[in-house]
């Protein structure tokens, strides 16, 4: 299979030789135009102190690990919950569905 287009048919309802006269279809016009690639590299957001509230910065180390802390447990409790509920949803379809009391 060729990657260059099928010639163009003469149209039988086509009056006179404009076809003739333009000459071939140039298959160069026909391929698609390529995008140029981004190539440059990824470079990260200049980290600044700027974002972080005046609250935090006073606090010392050991009062921003217990709040490092408490945010973990709270992700851990929401998503423990969230798959509670899920398993608990499941059951409670396969126990209608089974009409099993």
């Amino acid at each position: 299979m060729s990657a260059l287009p099928p010639a163009e048919q003469p149209n039988p309802n086509d009056q006179g030789s404009e076809a003739n006269e333009q000459g071939p279809v140039e298959p160069a016009s026909a391929q698609p135009e390529v995008a140029e690639m981004d190539t440059t590299p990824d470079q990260p957001v200049e980290e600044t102190w700027d974002d972080i509230p005046e609250e935090i910065m006073e606090l010392d180390t050991d009062d921003i690990l217990t709040r490092i802390r408490l945010i973990d447990n709270d992700i851990k409790v929401r998503l423990l919950s969230r798959r509670c509920w899920i398993e608990m949803n499941f059951e409670t379809r396969s126990c209608v569905q089974s009409n099993c009391g």
